[in-house]
C-alpha cells in the first residue's frame, strides 16, 4: 500500500480530524475553507444539485478562525457548525459525503485562507492515506461559490482522460447577471476578471509554457503531486498563486476551459489582497482598476523565451551577444537578476536541449516574470490602460475588437477564447 506517512509526519500541523473510516474506493476530496461564511449552505446545495460523481467523494469543510477573532465572526462560525449537523442528517446518502472540521484559535501570524485550505487538503491526504489511494484527487473550492451541474463529472473525466496530468485548473466566471447584483460590484468584478484573463493570456503570448489561472476556488490536483510539492502554504492571501505555479513544474497539467465554478461577488477585508479587497478599493474610489502591466513589457519577453532551444548551445561569448541583442529594459533586468550565471549553470547540468528547456522555465518562471514586470515598470514603462492593453493583446492574437469596446465586451471576447479551448 502506498503511504503518505512521511509527508503527514513532516508537514501536517494537526492529527486527523475525521474519525469515520473512508470508503475503500475514495476517489476525490473537495476542500472548502470557511470563516464567517453565512452563505456556505448555498454552496453545499449547489454541490448536491450537481450530477453525482461516479466514485466516492468527500466534501471537507474547514470552519476556522484566528486568535482573538471578532465575536460576530465566531458566532457565525458556531451557527454554521450547528446548522451543518442538522443539515447533514437530512441529505440523501450517495456518492458524496460531507464532513466538517473545526480549527479555531489559529495563530494570527498565519491564520487565513492559505492555512485553512492547507488544513483541509492535509486532511484529504489523511483520508487518501487510509484508503490507500495515491492518485486521489483534491479539489479546491470556496464557501461562496456555485458550481455547474456537470462539475463533478467534468473533473472526473478530465483526470481519467489524462493519466499523466497532475493538475487541472477549472474554468470559472463571475455571474454578471446575478439577481440583485449591485451595479458598482458588477462593474468592478468585470474589470477584475478582465485583468486576470489579460494577464494570463499575455504570459502565454510570451512563450511561457506554464501560463495558468490561479484561482483558489477553481483547481484540482492529484494527492501524489500535492505531497511531492510539499503541500499547500500558509499564506494569508495569494496561496493559490504560489501553490499552483509550483505544482505546474512537477509535470503535465491540463485546463478544463468550460465554466464550472461561479465565484461569489463581494467585498472583503479579511485578506490583504485578492478579489474581495480589490472590489472594496474599487467601490471606495481608491482603485479604479483601469490600468495593468504594459503589453509591450510582455511582448519584449518573446525574443528571450523563444530562444530557449538555442540558448543551450551557446558558449559564453555567444550568450553575452544574445542577451545584448534583447530590448534594453529586459537586458537590464537579466543582468540585475544574474540570468547569465543561471543559464550557464543550466547548460552544465542538462544533458540535452529538451531537459534544458524544461529546467529553464523552472528558473524563469511565473515568479521571475512578475519580478521582471515590476522591475521594468519602475522606470521603463508606465501602467497601461486595461482597455488598451487588452485590445493590443487581442490584435496580437489576430482577433479584431472595436476601438469602442468596453470592459464587458472585451471580457466576453476573452471568455470565448478560453471556451474555444474546451477540453
Amino acid at each position: 500500500m502506498y503511504s503518505f506517512d512521511s509527508y503527514l509526519k513532516k508537514h501536517a500541523g494537526f492529527p486527523p480530524f475525521i474519525t469515520e473510516k473512508p470508503e475503500d474506493q475514495l476517489s476525490c476530496c473537495l476542500v472548502i475553507p470557511c470563516y464567517c461564511e453565512p452563505e456556505l449552505f448555498k454552496t453545499l446545495e449547489s454541490l448536491l444539485s450537481a450530477t453525482p460523481p461516479s466514485l466516492p467523494t468527500e466534501v471537507i469543510i474547514v470552519v476556522n478562525s484566528p486568535e482573538a477573532a471578532p465575536t460576530e465572526a465566531l458566532e457565525i462560525n458556531q451557527q454554521t457548525i450547528a446548522q451543518f449537523q442538522s443539515w447533514r442528517k437530512n441529505i440523501p446518502s450517495g456518492k458524496i459525503s460531507f464532513h466538517l472540521v473545526h480549527a479555531p484559535e489559529l495563530r494570527k501570524k498565519w491564520a487565513g485562507a492559505g492555512w485553512a485550505r492547507k488544513i483541509g487538503m492535509d486532511e484529504a491526504i489523511h483520508r487518501f492515506n487510509l484508503a490507500g489511494n495515491e492518485n486521489g484527487i483534491i479539489v479546491s473550492l470556496d464557501a461562496d461559490c456555485r458550481v455547474s451541474p456537470n462539475y463533478f463529472v467534468a473533473i472526473e473525466e478530465a483526470f481519467q482522460s489524462c493519466s499523466k496530468c497532475q493538475l487541472f485548473t477549472v474554468g470559472f466566471e463571475h455571474d454578471l447577471q446575478e439577481p440583485g447584483l449591485d451595479s458598482g460590484l458588477r462593474d468592478g468584478i468585470t474589470r477584475y476578471e478582465l485583468y486576470m484573463r489579460y494577464y494570463r493570456h499575455a504570459m502565454q503570448l510570451t512563450g511561457y509554457p506554464n501560463a495558468i489561472y490561479t484561482v483558489g476556488s477553481a483547481f484540482a490536483v492529484r494527492a501524489g503531486a500535492y505531497v511531492k510539492q510539499g503541500g499547500m502554504n500558509r499564506k494569508k492571501a495569494g496561496e493559490d498563486f504560489y501553490f499552483l505555479h509550483k505544482v505546474v513544474q512537477l509535470g503535465t497539467f491540463g485546463e478544463i476551459s468550460e465554466a464550472l465554478v461561479f465565484p461569489g461577488i463581494r467585498t472583503s477585508d479579511r485578506v490583504p489582497f485578492g478579489t474581495g479587497p480589490k472590489l472594496a478599493q474599487f467601490l471606495s474610489g481608491e482603485d479604479s482598476m483601469e490600468t495593468t502591466y504594459s503589453f509591450r513589457a510582455f511582448e519584449e519577453l518573446q525574443p528571450f523565451f523563444r530562444k530557449v532551444n538555442e540558448l543551450y548551445h551557446l558558449d559564453q561569448q555567444q550568450l553575452a551577444e544574445t542577451i545584448d541583442s534583447l530590448p534594453a529594459p529586459l537586458r537590464r533586468f537579466l543582468m540585475q537578476s544574474g540570468a547569465t550565471d543561471m543559464i550557464r549553470e543550466l547548460q552544465s547540468n542538462c544533458s540535452g536541449d529538451s531537459i534544458f528547456a524544461r529546467r529553464f522555465f523552472h528558473r524563469f518562471n511565473a515568479f521571475w516574470i512578475l519580478k521582471y514586470l515590476n522591475f521594468v515598470h519602475e522606470e521603463d514603462y508606465k501602467p497601461e490602460l486595461l482597455l488598451k492593453a487588452a485590445r493590443q493583446l487581442l490584435q496580437a492574437k489576430g482577433i479584431e475588437s472595436a476601438a469602442s469596446s468596453d470592459y464587458s465586451t472585451l471580457l466576453h471576447i476573452f471568455r470565448n477564447i478560453d471556451y474555444s479551448n474546451h477540453i
